[in-house]
């Protein structure tokens, strides 16, 4: 009886610890196959600074066990397209919908309706949803000043500043505009302002440079910036204005060249693969029932030619590199 007794208590034991290795199987691969299936809404076209941002939230979704799909509209700022998309999504049973959204009052009307369905993440975007929203961005206020800092600090006191606009109408570039003016206020120097569509040619561009005693040009965003700097490096070509400073925004592969060739002396490098990377977990986050704090802020860092290489400035810079 007792040797009856032993048996069936091992018994007893071993099915207890293969019950145990069952079920933690079960809550572990049922944890894995939680597929969350996220949608990424762009406002316009693919191009190269989205791809980077693509590259961080694919990062994340690989870590996180996310199915990740990014919707880019047929031409820029398509505000129909837009809503259009937003809505199919928000219906199709994703988990979560990041947007980098076109900023008008139907497309805001738009998140609204689809943030009452799903979590919902803005990118890069300071447009004002009144109920709330999730957001992840670059800090633009001080990305602009750190640029008019960075001029002020590599010219001359005699020389002037101007800054190159474009007609963009986002709250982020109107952001990064007031931090370039508050700095300059309170500087000593004159400035112009000027918009990038006036600059047809390298005649006209080399002929206000000359005029005005322009000792640095501010530009305010990656198109402004790779225009202007083509312009610069045909006045070099050609012995005009060579020492005028180009500072920009951005870091396309046109961009960088034009840094190392020190045609653009500096440039503010928003970190677009975190951005990215932090608006996937955010939304991962907020579909699992997390608290998550309302607006990440990430910062830029202004890279001057002859830092580019440092390892520091590298990283930053070469954003493609993982």
């Amino acid at each position: 009886m007792k040797k009856s007794k032993k048996i069936n208590f091992i018994v007893l034991l071993v099915l207890l610890f293969i019950s145990f290795i069952l079920l933690f199987c079960d809550l572990f691969f049922r944890d894995k196959n939680n597929t969350y299936q996220i949608s990424v809404i762009s406002s316009g076209k693919s191009d190269e600074s989205f791809m980077i941002l693509k590259e961080g939230a694919e990062q994340a979704a690989l870590e996180m066990n996310a199915n990740i799909r990014f919707l880019f509209l047929s031409k820029d700022n398509n505000e129909e397209e837009q809503i259009e998309l937003i809505k199919r999504e928000s219906q199709n049973e994703v988990d979560a919908l990041l947007i980098n959204p076109i900023e008008s009052q139907n497309v805001i009307d738009a998140l609204e309706y689809a943030k009452n369905k799903i979590p919902v993440v803005l990118i890069q975007s300071f447009i004002d949803i009144k109920s709330g929203i999730n957001r992840v961005m670059c800090d633009e206020y001080q990305l602009g000043k750190s640029l008019a800092e960075e001029a002020l600090n590599n010219i001359s006191k005699n020389q002037n500043i101007m800054i190159i606009t474009s007609d963009n109408n986002s709250t982020s570039y109107y952001e990064r505009y007031n931090g370039i003016l508050d700095v300059l206020d309170e500087s000593n120097h004159k400035y112009f302002i000027a918009n990038i569509k006036n600059y047809v040619d390298d005649t006209f561009f080399n002929e206000v440079l000359h005029s005005s005693n322009i000792g640095a040009i501010l530009c305010t965003d990656r198109d402004i910036t790779e225009k202007v700097a083509e312009l610069k490096k045909k006045c070099i070509s050609e012995n005009y204005n060579k020492d005028v400073l180009v500072l920009g925004v951005g870091n396309t592969n046109k961009i960088i060249s034009l840094l190392e060739e020190e045609v653009v002396n500096a440039t503010a490098v928003q970190n677009e693969f975190n951005i990215g990377y932090i608006a996937v977990k955010n939304a991962i986050e907020l579909k699992a029932g997390e608290k998550v704090e309302e607006s990440k802020i990430i910062k830029s860092t202004v890279i001057a030619s002859e830092d580019m290489y440092s390892p520091k400035n590298e990283r930053i810079l070469f954003q493609f590199v993982r």
